[in-house]
C-alpha cells in the first residue's frame, strides 16, 4: 500500500498531539483552581466591604450568564462575532479615511513617552487628531464593548462554568485599563501642543502596557482551553 507509511506517520503525530494537549490540561487545571481560589478568597474578604464592590461582582456573573447563554444559542454567538467584526472594520476605515496609521495611534503602542507621545500627535497633523478624537469615541463606545462581549463569550464556552470568574477578573481589568488609556489618549490629542504633564502621560503609558499584557494572558488562556476541550471531545 503506497500510502501506508504516510497513515503511519500521521498516526504517530496524532499520538504525540494527543499527548501534548493532555500534557497541557493538568497544568492548566491547576492554574484554573488557584484563579477560582484566589477570586472566592478576594469576594469573601474585600466583597462585603463595598457596596460598589457587591455590584461589580454580581454585574460580572450577569455577563458570565449572558457568555453561557450566547455560547449555547448559536444566533447570539454569530451576533457577537459579526458586532465585533464590524466595530473592527469601522475603526481601521475611520483611522484610513483620517490618514491614521498604525505607528502614530497612542492605543497601539507597547508604552510611549511624553516625547514619543508628542511626536505622534504632531504626526497625525490637525486633520488626523480630529479624526482620533472619533476614533476614540468609536473605541469607548462600540470596539470596547464588542471585544468584551467576544471574550465572554469566548470564556463561557472554553471554561467550565465554575472556572470562569478568574479570567473574567482578567478581563474586567484589561476594560478598565482600556477606559483609562483611551480617554486619556484623546484629551492629549485635543490639548495639543500644550506640554502634557509627565505623571498623566505616566499613568496613561502603564494603562496601555498592563492593557496589552492582559490581552496576552485572557487570549492565550482561551486558546489552551480550546485545544483541550477540541481535542478531549473527539476522544
Amino acid at each position: 500500500n503506497l500510502f501506508a507509511p504516510i497513515i503511519v506517520i500521521m498516526d504517530w503525530i496524532l499520538e504525540k498531539v494527543h499527548d501534548s494537549v493532555d500534557s497541557l490540561a493538568f497544568p492548566l487545571e491547576v492554574f484554573d483552581s488557584f484563579a477560582s481560589g484566589m477570586f472566592s478568597g478576594f469576594v469573601t474578604s474585600v466583597g462585603p466591604k463595598h457596596d460598589w464592590m457587591k455590584k461589580f461582582f454580581l454585574l460580572m456573573d450577569e455577563g458570565l450568564k449572558l457568555g453561557r447563554k450566547g455560547a449555547k444559542e448559536p444566533w447570539l454567538s454569530v451576533s457577537v462575532v459579526l458586532f465585533f467584526l464590524i466595530c473592527n472594520l469601522m475603526l481601521q476605515s475611520v483611522s484610513k479615511f483620517g490618514g491614521l496609521s498604525q505607528d502614530i495611534i497612542p492605543d497601539l503602542q507597547f508604552g510611549f513617552s511624553s516625547s514619543k507621545l508628542m511626536n505622534m500627535l504632531e504626526k497625525m497633523g490637525r486633520g488626523g487628531r480630529f479624526t482620533y478624537l472619533f476614533v476614540g469615541l468609536i473605541d469607548i463606545f462600540l470596539y470596547i464593548p464588542s471585544y468584551t462581549l467576544l471574550y465572554v463569550l469566548s470564556i463561557a464556552y472554553t471554561y467550565p462554568e465554575h472556572n470562569q470568574y478568574g479570567p473574567a477578573l482578567l478581563l474586567s481589568g484589561l476594560v478598565a485599563m482600556d477606559l483609562v488609556e483611551t480617554p486619556l489618549c484623546i484629551v492629549f490629542s485635543l490639548l495639543y501642543p500644550i506640554a502634557l504633564p509627565s505623571p498623566i502621560v505616566f499613568l496613561a503609558s502603564s494603562a496601555n502596557m498592563i492593557k496589552w499584557i492582559l490581552v496576552g494572558i485572557v487570549s492565550v488562556l482561551i486558546l489552551c482551553h480550546l485545544v483541550v476541550k477540541l481535542f478531549q471531545s473527539r476522544r
